[in-house]
């Protein structure tokens, strides 16, 4: 291995470093953390994520990447030299005041929409979203100031992916699944689904989460069950891995669906092989993680998962 391609790695496990500080106070503080306790996590927040920036956005990083490029021999190395170029490239176009200042925002966004997502109420967090949705087409002109900033989102969450794709796709969906509802609303029966709404224990429905866990094989040692006012998935490394839920006493297929959906994205991510750990790679693409933990949400719906899970939950079992 090359000296540059070295310095390269070395360089990936810092922002790693970085990146799994301010991952571990994220799932902290959707999880466990006191309600008024963002400020100061904030502040922490806005410090480390300048230091993500500023380890990746200078002249060092481009010159060891020009360097890295050149010498780069195996598909993995030159992936790593290929992505890692990216996001210099897309994040160095954003001010390094107001990438850090981005950070601090979210992190005092989110006690606030829960908060009014509690109490239903949007206008308490209608500032919040105003600001976010302002600096996220902000960083859109930033990263392509002649492209709808919507299709740079979508491009940065998979790339290559624009809005024309994304009409062709829901073209054809639309027309296969509107005449298959009109069918099913025309000569389809209704089905009993009163039984689904009655009283179920938070504990029972714990005991439903650790069984689909199980019937899922996530390893208890390294992939761990949280409680969030909505649910998410944090992968730190393919070894340590954290899937969250949120109880309904009067819905138990809500975290049922929830537990099998964060469980296809724990599947993947502990499933990653262990060469690209700490590097630019880990985690593969957004996209490919959802369409598994899509696969395992459907296949919690059908009944040969869904009755017999369901049964071990019921007030009466």
């Amino acid at each position: 291995m090359k000296d540059s391609i070295k310095a390269l790695r070395e360089l990936e496990k810092r922002l790693y470093a970085y990146q799994y500080a301010m991952a571990v106070a994220d799932y902290d503080s959707e999880t466990v953390a006191p309600p008024e306790s963002s400020a100061g996590r904030a502040e922490a927040m806005e410090v480390l994520s300048r230091a993500y920036f500023d380890q990746l956005v200078s002249a060092d990083t481009a010159a060891l990447l020009q360097r890295a490029a050149a010498d780069a021999e195996t598909e993995q190395e030159k992936a790593e030299v290929r992505e890692l170029q990216r996001s210099y490239d897309e994040i160095g176009k954003i001010p390094a005041e107001e990438y850090a200042a981005f950070t601090k925002l979210t992190q005092e966004s989110m006690p606030a929409w829960g908060k009014a997502k509690r109490g239903n109420d949007f206008a308490s967090f209608a500032p919040y979203l105003e600001k976010i949705v302002e600096s996220l087409r902000a960083q859109a002109h930033y990263f392509a100031p002649d492209r709808d900033p919507y299709e740079v989102w979508l491009d940065r969450y998979e790339h290559g992916l624009t809005i024309a794709q994304c009409d062709t796709f829901f073209a054809a969906l639309r027309e296969t699944i509107v005449p298959l509802l009109a069918a099913i609303k025309e000569r389809g029966s209704a089905i009993r689904t009163d039984f689904l709404y009655q009283n179920w224990p938070i504990e029972q429905q714990r005991k439903l989460s650790k069984k689909i866990m199980e019937v899922w094989g996530l390893d208890p040692d390294h992939c761990v069950l949280g409680e969030t006012e909505h649910p998410f998935t944090s992968g730190f490394w393919h070894g340590d891995v954290r899937i969250t839920t949120h109880y309904m006493p009067q819905d138990m297929f809500s975290n049922l669906y929830s537990v099998a959906h964060e469980g296809g994205h724990a599947l993947y991510e502990l499933n990653v092989d262990p060469k690209y750990d700490y590097t630019i790679l880990a985690g593969g693409t957004k996209a490919r993680a959802a369409c598994l933990k899509t696969m395992w949400a459907a296949a919690a719906r059908s009944s040969t998962i869904c009755i017999p899970l369901c049964w071990s939950c019921s007030p009466s079992s």
